[in-house]
């Protein structure tokens, strides 16, 4: 009866060791449709863009909605998965949370901790410009952190309560249970720092942080289109969608993941200033996944905020050798004006310079792209000339031209000082904007269209220019001249036909 009791505890012992033992060998996994997943979004505040027209919140809530929806797709997680979302959380309020999935999670489940919003730090950063210092991390003096929540409202990262460092998160991620596997996804700039210091979360054959190492792009939602990509999208298509499966076994590991993310440019690891590279928004000119070269094209304008109908000098690098940039302006609704097109060197690089059609103010996107289909883009905010004069700007190619001070001379002092002058100039702009692109685009027009002009022109240089009587003159002048060609046309009409 002892021996049968001894094999029994024998076996059960071997079979606990077995389990734990298995338990132990399965790496941190994105999605896995036989594992229950216990999955944490966050998303902390920002700020208003240009001229209001989006807010980096919906971007990052835009962001989180994505990966959420496709991680939990039918298939990729199990029947007793849960999900949280927090919204600018208090860092009580996250560690409560975290404290009761510590509870909820048993052994061999997951848990995926998501965080899309601004972020700071790195060892890229000096002290004062977004870095805190951390003098008892030798290896990593300065902590990276995101901003969590605005509690004082004024719009700003200003605040202690506001900002969970790397640290911080590291002291709320542990204590779950062994064997338990953490997905850390930052997508955040330098959110990659939340591992690499002492203190930081530490990596292990359970434990994955996933997160930039320089800084990361904003996505806004409902403005051009969302041209740009983030780690969060491209996390969703690899990761819920299974696009880093790499070996097809229906399951994703944060190991997959990475790969995937580092074949489409993002640079992954810990900020460092010893080898930064080639880094744009997050991403590295580097050779992508299965090989593919990734290009990372780059413009410079000289000015974010040209006027119409001004000249912007374009510098762009990274592109493919000895193509052409075709230069866009798009506008939000997405018709493209098509603004230039110019070589590019063998060097991949190229300088020119473009004039913003004379169209009303607003955010506009500056958009280029090579023969290859490599592209980036900037956001401008152009800005019309006080009482812009759009048909004449179009026709003499820049708003400082003398003909149009004259012209707005005259709708200041003569037509907006009275109400029928306000509502011919009010319908003038009203209609002259779509005129003014169809001569912009058709430069051939440019010299009809001042000679169309040259009548007002005329008019107004002399009635701006001369002083009350020689108004006074010239109006008893145009009378005399009027009445005389009446006078001549009703003779000729009372002459009747003349015939031989």
């Amino acid at each position: 009866m002892r021996k049968k009791t001894l094999s029994v505890v024998i076996l059960v012992i071997v079979l606990l060791l077995v389990t734990l033992t298995n338990a132990q060998a399965q790496p941190p996994k994105i999605v896995d449709g036989g594992s229950n997943y216990h999955r944490v979004y966050v998303t902390g505040p920002g700020k208003s863009g240009p001229l209001g027209l989006w807010h980096e919140e919906n971007g990052f809530k835009d962001d989180r909605d994505e990966l959420k929806r496709d991680l939990e797709l039918a298939g990729n997680q199990g029947g007793g998965s849960t999900n949280i979302t927090l919204e600018k959380p208090t860092k009580q309020q996250l560690r409560n949370t975290l404290d009761a999935l510590k509870d909820k999670a048993q052994p061999g489940e997951e848990v995926t901790f998501y965080f899309g919003g601004h972020g700071n730090g790195g060892k890229l950063r000096k002290p004062g410009d977004g870095g805190i210092e951390d003098p008892g991390e030798a290896n990593d003096p300065y902590d990276e952190w995101v901003w969590l929540n605005d509690a004082n409202g004024n719009g700003s990262a200003d605040y202690p309560d506001e900002i969970l460092t790397d640290d911080e998160l590291a002291q709320m991620l542990t204590g779950f249970k062994t064997s338990v596997t953490i997905v850390v996804i930052m997508d955040s700039c330098y959110g990659g720092g939340f591992t690499g210091g002492a203190n930081d979360i530490q990596e292990t054959d359970h434990v994955a942080v996933i997160g930039p190492s320089a800084t990361a792009p904003l996505d806004p939602p409902g403005i051009f289109g969302g041209l740009k990509s983030t780690l969060t999208e491209d996390a969703a298509d690899g990761g819920g969608e299974k696009g880093a499966d790499a070996n097809s076994d229906g399951t994703v590991t944060a190991e997959e993941l990475e790969d995937w993310l580092r074949g489409r440019g993002w640079s992954l690891d810990t900020p460092d200033d010893q080898n930064p590279g080639k880094i744009k928004n997050g991403k590295s000119k580097i050779v992508g996944f299965e090989g593919v070269p990734v290009i990372l094209p780059s413009i410079t304008p000289n000015t974010f905020m040209p006027y119409s109908g001004s000249d912007v000098i374009l510098n762009g690098t990274n592109f493919a050798d000895s193509s052409r940039a075709q230069i866009y302006l798009v506008k939000p609704d997405l018709t493209q004006l098509n603004i230039g097109c110019v070589p590019i060197d063998q060097y991949g690089s190229f300088l020119a310079t473009v004039t913003i059609p004379d169209i009303p103010s607003g955010l506009y996107l500056l958009f280029v792209e090579d023969g290859e289909a490599n592209f980036d883009w900037h956001i401008l905010s152009v800005e019309a000339p006080a009482g812009a004069c759009f048909i004449a700007t179009a026709a003499y190619g820049t708003p400082m031209a003398k003909e149009i001070e004259v012209l707005c001379e005259f709708r200041d002092e003569y037509l907006l000082t009275n109400p029928v002058g306000e509502a011919l100039v009010e319908l003038y702009y009203k209609v002259s904007p779509p005129m003014a692109e169809f001569i912009t685009e058709h430069p051939a027009l440019k010299p009809v269209v001042r000679v169309g002009l040259v009548p007002a022109v005329v008019m107004s240089t002399i009635v701006v220019n001369t002083t009350p009587a020689e108004k006074a003159a010239l109006v008893g002048l145009v009378v005399l001249v009027s009445v005389a060609l009446a006078v001549w046309a009703t003779r000729r009409r009372g002459r009747g036909p003349q015939y031989i």
